[in-house]
């Protein structure tokens, strides 16, 4: 009976230091995440229903993966499309995964709008399978015209390629908007693929 006692307040134990490690590591992330973007923006993304896998142990998730279809979950945007509504599949890339500082380098593509973007040093945190990107890009339309953004890809990581796939994105300088194409300052929308996993794309 006094082993089970034992037993029982070592289990206890072991239990709450798990759980301090967790708590810790949940606050030394999103710390990171708030030092990488401002408490507005991830806040945002967060009221638009973005789901944020913290943790300082992510995944390798270095590959090739498409969002296909792309569907719209919220919108800050006053009157925009209504959730369901259908975007363009969107491509990421991500190379250069550094688990040591908790960055990787992202790269989009929108084949439909010819969109591109890249950003170095994104942040990437989260734990076993989950994980959540965030990447400060400079983006390029198809007409040529620059443009300031933020994303987010979150998700569970898979062989064959992302579970419960979310993007998020928000404007932070539409430099003008001279083609009347882009969404407005400080607004975002946040999305989702349709069969619920972005699949990876094996060359």
């Amino acid at each position: 009976m006094k082993n089970l006692k034992y037993l029982f307040i070592a289990s206890i134990f072991i239990f709450l230091s798990c759980s301090k490690e967790d708590r810790e590591e949940q606050n030394a992330s999103m710390a990171a995440l708030h030092e990488y973007l401002t408490p507005e923006v991830v806040n945002a993304m967060v009221e638009m229903g973005f789901n944020i896998n913290t943790g300082e142990d992510p995944p390798n998730i270095e590959g090739k993966y498409l969002a296909s279809p792309l569907l719209l979950l919220q919108s800050s945007l006053e009157n925009d499309s209504p959730p369901g509504t259908e975007f363009p599949d969107l491509e990421y890339i991500f190379t250069e995964q550094d688990n040591e500082d908790l960055s990787v380098f992202v790269e989009s593509y929108e084949a439909a709008t010819g969109t591109t973007g890249e950003g170095s040093g994104a942040l990437i945190i989260g734990e076993g399978t989950f994980f959540s990107v965030f990447v400060k890009q400079e983006l390029e339309d198809g007409n040529g015209h620059t443009y300031i953004g933020v994303e987010a890809i979150s998700g569970d990581l898979f062989d064959t390629g992302i579970i419960d796939f979310q993007m998020a994105n928000m404007m932070l300088d539409d430099r003008g908007n001279p083609n009347g194409n882009l969404i407005p300052n400080n607004t975002g929308r946040l999305f989702e693929d349709g069969d619920t996993k972005a699949d990876k794309v094996v060359n």
